[in-house]
């Protein structure tokens, strides 16, 4: 039992944090389910070893049949990173309703998903953690970022409720607060921006 290798699974890992964070794990020898809705995006996960899966957060159906393969075929879940996301740069007024509706979709709803997904697992093992991608947007809010940052304090604001409420299971949650990094988000926030 002891040689059992630990198991995460990583949504939004076509790039930026996710795909850094499936390299760094799976070469500490870590099996990670590489996951991003672009399949294209996952071919450089392939390449240092991650199992590649297509999936939308917004789909339900695709995050469950994830985790229901990494239960089936590894047994546990050690980890589940809660990091797929978007944003652009647009005033409140400006972004369409559709859009508002979108990043809760993917920002909120999405994480929500991949939480309720791994808890019955996790609580089972008694142990794991979840690890979500917030941002320092979600302690503040500026022009511009006003319906991102409304995710991201969502985001935090779930987490420190989870925390309470599975301590004593064993399980840990996390959030990571990435201030401005050099990924892939800024050129398509900025993209928006300019037109």
């Amino acid at each position: 039992m002891g040689t059992m290798s630990n198991v995460a699974i990583i949504t939004g890992a076509g790039s930026g944090f996710g795909l850094g964070l499936a390299k760094e794990l799976t070469n500490r020898g870590w099996v990670v389910y590489a996951t991003d809705r672009d399949s294209v995006a996952l071919e450089k996960a392939k390449e240092f070893g991650a199992i590649a899966r297509r999936m939308d957060v917004t789909n339900r159906a695709d995050v469950d049949a994830v985790v229901k393969e990494a239960i089936a075929d590894q047994g546990r879940i050690d980890l589940m990173v809660a990091n797929a996301g978007f944003g652009n740069f647009s005033s409140v007024e400006e972004t369409t309703p559709e859009e508002v509706r979108r990043i809760f979709e993917v920002n909120v709803f999405g994480v929500e998903r991949c939480i309720r997904a791994v808890l019955p697992q996790m609580r089972k093992q008694r142990s794991g953690r979840i690890l979500m991608t917030a941002s320092v947007v979600a302690h503040v809010s500026l022009v511009g970022l006003g319906w991102y940052a409304a995710t991201k304090h969502s985001v935090r604001a779930i987490a420190n409720a989870l925390r309470q409420e599975v301590k004593a299971l064993g399980i840990k949650v996390s959030v990571i607060e990435p201030g401005t990094v050099r990924t892939n988000f800024d050129s398509v926030a900025f993209g928006h921006l300019r037109d």
